[in-house]
């Protein structure tokens, strides 16, 4: 069993979307969120693009 204290470590990036003009995650962790450097980068991508969206740009 693993340490409730201890992160999971997320090596699928977040899949956010633009919903009535603010971002939305799906799913993220209650906790801190821990992520692989790949997962973090696409997550960054993605929500940049969702917040383009969520203004309207």
């Amino acid at each position: 069993m693993s340490d409730p204290a201890e992160p999971v470590i997320l090596t699928d990036p977040l899949v956010p979307e633009a919903v009535d003009g603010y971002v939305e995650a799906i799913d993220p962790p209650d906790t801190k969120l821990k992520m692989t450097a790949d997962a973090a980068e696409i997550s960054g991508i993605r929500l940049l693009d969702a917040a383009a969206k969520a203004r309207g740009d």
